[in-house]
C-alpha cells in the first residue's frame, strides 16, 4: 500500500464488534527518501499536493466526522490488487520510470448501502516530473477511443445484461488509468462501470498492450518488448 488514511466510528452501543469504542485515525503516505533528487522531490512535492484533495474527511484527521461514518483513502501501486470488491487481476507491475496507483476515497455510514466511493488512477513520470497524458501511451493521431472504448463495453457486458442500462465512459480521461507492464488498466466506480443502480465498492479492468498494439506511440512509455506480455493468470 502507498498510501493509506482512515477515520473508523463503532457501530454503537449495544454492538459488540471487537474493535472497541474509540473512534481509529491512520495515515500513512510513504514518500521517496533516498536518493532525494530532484526527481524525487518533485513526487514527494505533488503527493503532498494532492492528499488534502483526495481525501474527503476532516483536514487533520484528528477530528471526529459524521457520527457512525468511516472515511477511507486507500491508493494502491501497480503490481498490487487494486481497492476494489470481487476477484480482480493484477497490475502486472510498474512500466519503467513510471509510478502508478489504484485510488480509492469512500465514506461509509454504518447501515446505509456501499458504492458510494469515489475512484481514480494516478500515474506519474518520474523523469519528467509530471503526471502522465494520452499521447504518453497512444500515438497522436490514431484513432483509439472507439476500440478501446468496445474492448472495455465487451467486458462491461461479459456477465449478462446490466441492470441498467450502461453509460458510456470517457476512456480518453488518464484519471482512471492505471499503467502496468501488461496492459492498460481502469478503475471505476462499480455502479458507473457495470451498470449497477447501487452497492459494490469499484470495479478494476485490464485491457492488455496486445490489443492495442496499433494505436501505442513507438516513442512513448511502453516498452516495445512489453507489447505482447500476456495478462495475470488471475485475470
Amino acid at each position: 500500500m502507498i498510501i493509506e488514511q482512515q477515520q473508523n466510528h463503532p457501530l454503537g452501543a449495544g454492538v459488540d464488534t471487537g474493535f472497541g469504542d474509540a473512534v481509529k485515525f491512520s495515515k500513512t503516505y510513504p514518500l521517496i527518501a533516498s536518493p532525494l533528487t530532484q526527481d524525487a522531490n518533485a513526487f514527494n512535492a505533488k503527493i503532498r499536493t494532492m492528499l488534502p484533495k483526495w481525501w474527503n474527511g476532516p483536514s487533520d484527521n484528528t477530528q471526529k466526522s459524521d457520527p457512525d461514518t468511516d472515511i477511507t483513502l486507500v491508493c494502491q501501486p501497480t503490481g498490487e490488487p487494486p481497492p476494489v470488491d470481487g476477484k480482480s487481476p493484477d497490475a502486472g507491475g510498474m512500466l519503467p520510470g513510471v509510478i502508478s496507483m489504484a485510488c480509492m476515497n469512500d465514506r461509509h455510514r454504518h447501515g446505509a448501502l456501499h458504492g458510494g466511493g469515489r475512484y481514480w488512477g494516478f500515474n506519474w513520470l518520474v523523469d519528467a516530473r509530471r503526471r502522465l497524458k494520452a499521447s504518453d501511451v497512444f500515438a497522436p493521431g490514431t484513432a483509439w477511443k472507439t476500440p478501446l472504448a468496445a474492448l472495455l463495453d465487451a467486458d462491461r457486458n461479459a456477465n449478462g445484461t446490466p441492470a441498467v442500462p450502461l453509460r458510456p465512459l470517457n476512456v480518453a480521461d488518464p484519471g482512471h488509468w492505471v499503467v502496468a507492464r501488461n496492459g492498460l488498466g481502469f478503475i471505476y466506480a462499480y455502479a458507473e462501470f457495470f451498470g449497477a443502480e447501487d452497492g459494490g465498492a469499484g470495479a478494476f479492468d485490464l485491457i492488455p498492450w496486445s490489443k492495442l498494439r496499433p494505436y501505442l506511440n513507438p516513442h512513448g512509455i511502453v516498452p516495445r518488448q512489453d507489447w505482447n506480455l500476456p495478462l495475470p493468470d488471475n485475470s
